[in-house]
């Protein structure tokens, strides 16, 4: 997940800076950078609970669902653009 994730951060970046004013970069840089934070530590702890408690096969369920979130997430945000 590390490829696609250091893809789309430079993207996320630049399309929320082209949205917002000068005065608020610094805020939602350090919001953006939250948020890869948890995304980063949250991650691998919850796709290695969901290995422990069902099987080794979750971890192909898990990312399929981050995924789907990922995709609808998009879908939205563009549906409301």
């Amino acid at each position: 997940m590390g490829a696609p994730i250091a893809c789309l951060y430079p993207v996320s970046v630049a399309a929320t800076y082209a949205q917002l004013t000068d005065d608020k970069a610094v805020a939602s840089s350090s919001a953006l950078m939250l948020a890869y934070a948890i995304g980063g530590f949250s991650g691998p702890i919850v796709a290695s609970f969901s290995m422990t408690f069902f099987s080794n096969e979750a971890l192909f369920m898990y990312l399929s669902l981050y995924c789907i979130a990922g995709a609808l997430l998009c879908y939205f945000i563009l549906r409301q653009g």
